[in-house]
């Protein structure tokens, strides 16, 4: 039995198992476990730093197409204006 194996075993009082073997097979855990979450870490700096680009990339768009409504809505409201001052000027 490994020392990692005998940090999760329950221990009785008729089991020996020195304690300085579960705290070194815990210690072991625990350093697996740091490793996995700096690896889990790293991965997600990465996956963050495309997110931010998408997110900037998203609101510039939407900034754009905002400014393309507006300005559409600008030039609905004019050629509106162009046929009302047409017919007031057919009658």
């Amino acid at each position: 039995m490994t020392t990692r194996e005998a940090s999760r075993v329950n221990h009785t009082a008729n089991d020996y198992c020195a304690a300085e073997t579960v705290n070194f097979g815990s210690l072991q855990r625990i350093a697996d476990a740091c490793e996995k979450m700096a690896a889990t870490s790293e991965k997600m700096g990465a996956n963050f730093d495309a997110l931010r680009n998408e997110r900037d990339y998203l609101k510039k768009r939407q900034d754009e197409l905002y400014a393309q409504a507006e300005a559409a809505g600008r030039k609905i409201a004019a050629l509106r204006g162009v046929i009302t001052k047409l017919r007031k000027a057919a009658r």
